[in-house]
């Protein structure tokens, strides 16, 4: 993929589709590393499957043929002298701690380093998947911190319609908000 969020978007809809009702998106920077986290609470996979996520030839989406979302995210990693971790908990062996955490980790110093890209537009498209999941983004450096949590949206007994186009526009706003003097790259 052309830009490190749109795999950080496949994970988010892979947790999604798993019945996730939370999705916490961190990413942390230091001058040289950066670490993608992507943690659900969806029903987990089961050991078997956790097995063959890198095959390319594995996928457990009806009609595809092929899953390449991990095996290109794990190449985005390790392309850097990184690497990637999938830990997951199926539903069926621990009903009350299920999930999955997928993290990667890169060099950004490595001439093969993907652009972040635009990390704005793909938390707007998981809140707008989300079916009422509530979605956590944290972009954290040493100097500056962004958050972004739809939890915030609903206290108060407030139920807003987050796949409102209005609402996704100032969420959209929002976000990109936060990066402006901060980075340059996101600023689009």
């Amino acid at each position: 993929m052309k830009e490190l969020s749109l795999n950080i978007l496949d994970a988010a809809m892979n947790s999604l589709r798993a019945g996730a009702t939370l999705v916490s998106v961190a990413i942390s920077e230091t001058a040289s590393a950066l670490c993608i986290t992507v943690a659900d609470n969806g029903c987990g996979i089961p050991h078997e499957r956790l097995c063959r996520l890198r095959d390319p030839f594995f996928t457990t989406r009806p009609g595809r043929g092929i899953g390449l979302g991990v095996p290109l995210f794990a190449l985005a990693a390790e392309q850097t002298g990184g690497g990637l971790a999938v830990a997951s908990r199926h539903i069926a062996k621990h009903p009350k701690t299920h999930g999955t955490v997928i993290r990667a980790s890169f060099n950004k110093d490595s001439i093969d380093m993907t652009p972040l890209g635009d990390i704005a537009s793909t938390v707007v498209a998981a809140v707008s998947y989300g079916n009422g999941a509530d979605i956590i983004f944290r972009h954290e450096t040493p100097l500056w911190c962004i958050l972004f949590d739809t939890r915030a949206l609903r206290c108060g007994g407030r139920d807003a319609d987050l796949s409102s186009p209005a609402v996704l526009s100032l969420i959209d706003e929002y976000i990109r908000g936060q990066y402006v003097g901060l980075c340059p790259e996101n600023e689009k």
